[in-house]
């Protein structure tokens, strides 16, 4: 029996075998892509908050009580490109993280169907709110012309109330506008 193995010896010995070799080579490799991947995702949705934070204080800076639809889709676009930032970080930390684990690849065909899938669903849901989101600047277009069109029509009755001076053809004419 030999009790003169120290505990450093034991520790020595730790590293110098096939888990610490593994841990300093593969383990250190992988805990250095995490920590990297969560800088980088906590920079982009810094820069994204800073983003929308800007265009809140533009709006808070103005008169309006409502924000218009370009600032809330400037807003949108903000958060879809660091939603996306996001998501391809880590999709391409995942994988440097199976290649260090020398993982094959034929083994994540079917969860890459699955998430293929989600991705799809999710980008038919962003074209169809970003085409929602061109009807709703066109139809504000037409909304600023219908409400020139009112006032015109508001001034008319007016014009013709003081014309003819008889208040029930005020009322059906500013009636048949509104």
């Amino acid at each position: 029996m030999d009790w003169a193995f120290s505990p450093g010896q034991r520790w020595h010995d730790l590293w110098r075998g096939e888990i610490g070799e593994w841990v300093i080579t593969k383990g250190l490799r992988i805990v250095l892509l995490l920590i990297g991947a969560a800088l980088a995702s906590r920079f982009i949705s810094w820069s994204a908050r800073r983003v929308t934070r800007r265009l809140e204080r533009g709006f808070a800076a103005s008169d309006a009580l409502v924000r218009s639809e370009a600032s809330k889709h400037r807003q949108a676009v903000a958060s879809v490109i660091s939603w996306l930032s996001v998501v391809l970080l880590c999709v391409m930390v995942a994988v440097q993280i199976t290649s260090i684990l020398d993982i094959p690849v034929g083994s994540l065909v079917g969860p890459a169907a699955v998430l293929g899938g989600a991705i799809g669903f999710g980008a038919q849901k962003l074209v169809q709110d970003l085409l929602n989101h061109q009807s709703i600047a066109s139809s504000a277009r037409y909304a600023h012309t219908n409400k020139a069109d009112l006032r015109a029509a508001m001034r008319h009755a007016h014009v013709t109330k003081t014309a003819t001076n008889d208040e029930t053809s005020v009322e059906s004419t500013a009636g048949d506008v509104t």
